[in-house]
């Protein structure tokens, strides 16, 4: 199994999907995330690992993951991000860090939280994820 290990940064890719979610979602919930009028809202942390689902296995799986995180804690949040070879040690300090944020400034704060998190390097074609998570 070939994964991603992003120890310093993660690639734009990964965050401009990210923080395109965040903003379509409009409130930024504490984590890992909560349903609203019957639709999942996810934390940024929970967000950053269902878009990696999304491009590192599929959009059934990022559904899967999404509709799953809001019944769960932070822990299922850290474990998918590492199935999926996110760094842990960034992952834990983005969940930490979304739910330090008063609601009123929490979705600017983490977008540009999200910003500094960017990879100098673009991410190869060759890079997948395989395994399974659920």
């Amino acid at each position: 199994m070939k994964t991603l290990n992003y120890t310093k940064a993660f690639p734009d890719k990964l965050i401009d999907r990210t923080k395109e979610r965040l903003v379509y979602q409009e409130v930024l919930p504490n984590s890992p995330g909560t349903i609203s009028a019957g639709m999942p809202q996810l934390c940024a942390g929970a967000m950053l690992v269902r878009e990696a689902v999304a491009l590192y296995h599929s959009q059934e799986d990022a559904q899967y993951f999404e509709n799953e995180v809001v019944v769960r804690d932070s822990d299922y949040i850290r474990s998918v991000g590492k199935d999926v070879g996110l760094e842990a040690k960034m992952l834990n300090n983005i969940i930490l860090l979304n739910d330090r944020f008063k609601v009123s400034s929490r979705l600017g704060g983490m977008l540009n939280h999200l910003d500094r998190l960017r990879s100098p390097e673009k991410l190869s074609n060759n890079a997948s994820v395989t395994g399974g998570f659920r």
